[in-house]
């Protein structure tokens, strides 16, 4: 009798725990054999026909570690062609029934080990015995990829402490817990981050925007509002980004052309398995939602957030004679009368019941493996979201002298819709080059409505009403590749980007009604 410390205690009882445990999996394995011989029969299988009619034997034997000479649990001894097996039992036993008579072929196969075939004669009435050993399966060459992921709180903090300068980020993960809808509200999060004008600029460190630079994927992109350097954060749905980094000290790598700081936008990343997300969300509140709701008769597109058109100039009118400054001159009264008749005739505000905001995404990704050294990742991703904003309240202004410049109420009426589309691809050719594609396009768009009741300048008094639609939008296309270096084990990045921005205000109108209702002046700017 063994110790039950000495080896072989040890191994008796390993081999008492493992059946046990292994008792529920052999009770499937038989039930599962039983039921496979059982369909053969049912669909007619001629080699299970002849072999259930007395023409059949038994293969036994018994899988040993070539290593040790131990016995070998949970080995499975299979004849491939014939569907028939048996797995090893706590002492490396195992039995084939019903086996056909005549030379089979044995596979034996169990996870880190060298699978082993013999080929084995089987007669009627005797078994016959396959006693084998098997080798563990040695690579010469481990290979261990990773892929960093960013998308992380814990990812990202690492690497903040590994920085060489001054910086906080937010993660996609940390925004997917918040409500926040675009890359304004996802920066404000950070420390010394502020965002002014409506949520799109961002002040860094108390500095103003024109202080800032906003970067994608490491590149610099242009703005799409011709006055500010700096991009606009709410042109970017939440849906794009993977983290926002701040950087708020200088770097080599970096641009010197910042005084506050640069935020950085990673746009998301393929995922290393098949993912697939649609999401649907809608909001409400009391103020807006089913409540009278400004706005005016503009373009079949406009809950689209496009312009159909129907904003454009005229095309008949002469753009040389059109100017802001000395609007009439060169003109007879005719002219002009025909030229006011060849825009739309849309002043006045019109209340419909105010619609609960809406969201929603739909994107899929996944990996596909070519081969042992290549292969290929894919992200495709849409974005849609509309909302609705009113705001109501009273201004006033005044001079020196404490006279009233201006006191009037207020009624502002918004409506808003952010767009995407992003694809993302990456190619690994070999283990040491790798190539990535990443496009997207965003769009946004703000049709206001807004009047003013009372003395809204100076001496002016009666009503003034605001009708302006305006969109912004940006591509964004990018090639990037990274190689690992034979010589001084280095690595060699790179990338290249090609970026459109742009802004349109096709059509504002102004039209201001005195005190008694008559008439005072009607202005319409188009872009």
């Amino acid at each position: 009798m063994s110790h039950p410390f000495t080896k072989q205690g040890i191994r008796k009882s390993i081999r008492q725990a493992a059946a046990i445990a292994l008792l529920p999996a052999l009770l499937f394995g038989l039930t599962a054999q039983v039921a496979a011989q059982a369909k053969k029969g049912k669909a007619a299988a001629a080699p299970a026909v002849v072999a259930t009619a007395g023409a059949t034997g038994t293969i036994r034997g018994r899988v040993l570690d070539s290593a040790n000479g131990e016995p070998m649990i949970g080995v499975t001894a299979v004849i491939k062609e014939l569907g028939l097996y048996g797995v090893t039992d706590i002492d490396g036993n195992y039995a084939i029934t019903n086996v056909p008579v005549g030379e089979q072929t044995v596979t034996y196969q169990i996870t880190g080990y060298q699978p082993s075939a013999t080929k084995v004669n089987v007669g009627t009435g005797k078994a016959a015995v396959a006693n084998v050993t098997l080798n563990y399966k040695v690579s010469s060459e481990v290979v261990v990829t990773a892929k960093r992921v960013d998308n992380t709180a814990a990812s990202l903090l690492a690497k903040q402490k590994k920085a060489a300068a001054a910086q906080d980020a937010i993660s996609s993960e940390q925004i997917s817990k918040s409500p926040d809808n675009d890359a304004s509200d996802a920066a404000k999060r950070v420390t010394g981050v502020s965002i002014v004008g409506g949520g799109q600029f961002v002040f860094i460190r108390g500095m103003s925007e024109r202080y800032s630079m906003v970067q994608v994927n490491g590149s610099q992109v242009p703005s799409p509002i011709p006055t500010r350097r700096v991009v606009p954060l709410d042109i970017f749905p939440v849906s794009l980004l993977d983290n926002v980094t701040i950087v708020k000290s200088y770097l080599p790598e970096l641009p010197g052309e910042f005084g506050g700081g640069v935020i950085n936008i990673n746009t998301k990343d393929y995922p290393d398995e098949r993912e697939a997300k649609v999401g649907l969300s809608f909001g409400m509140n009391s103020i807006t939602t089913f409540q009278p709701f400004g706005t005016y008769k503009g373009g079949a597109l406009d809950f689209l957030g496009y312009d159909d058109g129907g904003r454009a100039l005229p095309s008949s009118v002469v753009n040389n004679k059109i100017s802001p400054f000395s609007f009439g001159e060169g003109f007879t009264n005719a002219e002009r009368i025909a030229f006011a008749q060849k825009f739309s005739n849309v002043w006045s505000r019109q209340d419909v019941s105010g619609l609960p905001a809406g969201k929603v995404e739909a994107s899929y990704g996944k990996t596909y493996e070519i081969d042992e050294t290549r292969k290929l990742g894919i992200l495709v991703s849409g974005f849609f979201q509309q909302s609705s904003q009113t705001e109501k309240g009273t201004f006033k202004r005044y001079l020196a002298d404490k006279s009233i410049a201006a006191d009037y109420k207020y009624e502002d009426f918004s409506y808003s819709t952010l767009k995407s589309a992003q694809m993302s691809a990456a190619f690994a050719s070999s283990k040491q080059s790798k190539f990535k594609l990443n496009s997207f396009y965003t769009h946004k768009s703000t049709d206001t409505t807004r009047q003013n009741k009372g003395q809204y300048d100076y001496s002016n008094q009666g009503t003034k009403t605001i009708l302006s639609f305006q969109e912004s939008s940006l591509i964004f296309n990018q090639l990037a590749g990274e190689h690992r270096l034979g010589f001084l084990d280095s690595e060699l990045s790179w990338f290249g980007t090609v970026a459109l921005a742009g802004r349109d205000t096709p059509d504002t109108r102004v039209t201001r009604y005195g005190i008694d209702g008559q008439f005072q002046q009607t202005r319409n700017m188009t872009r």
